[in-house]
Formats: structure tokens, sequence, C-alpha cells
């Protein structure tokens, strides 16, 4: 990483035919960061032993802060 911040790709959009353990250490291996939109629906030990670098990720089971229905749940009080 050369700068501030490490670009990433989201390994559950990327070719989906093979596990996303497997995208996530193609991914490290080109350099990038790995995200996940949905880090519940995987075997995290898996993941684990990818040696990725998770860089983003979805950070709520249940609430999309894009969705305006749920966007006013994340509003501090």
């Amino acid at each position: 990483m050369s700068g501030p911040f490490q670009l990433a790709a989201c390994a559950e959009m990327l070719c989906r035919d093979q596990p996303i353990e497997w995208h996530a250490a193609r991914l490290t291996e080109m350099g990038l960061g790995v995200g996940l939109w949905n880090w519940t629906d995987h075997d995290l030990s898996k993941l684990g032993r990818s040696g990725a670098s998770f860089t983003i990720r979805n950070g709520h089971k249940r609430l999309a802060i894009a969705c305006p229905l749920y966007r006013n749940q994340f509003q501090p009080r």
C-alpha cells in the first residue's frame, strides 16, 4: 500500500462461481483489500485462513444505511 488508503474490491461481487475464500485469497495476491457485503453469510474461519486483509464490510447484521426505510435508525439521538 503506497497511500493512506488501500484499494479494495467486494469479493462477493466478482466471479461468483468460486468460493468466497478463493476470491479473498486472489484479491490479496493482487495487493487489494477485501470487502464483504454480508459477512454473516460466510465461514469466518475459512476467510481468516485466506490471509486476506478485510478493509470494508457492512457492519450491521439487519439494517442497511443506504435504505431510506432504515436510515433514521442510524441517526444519533
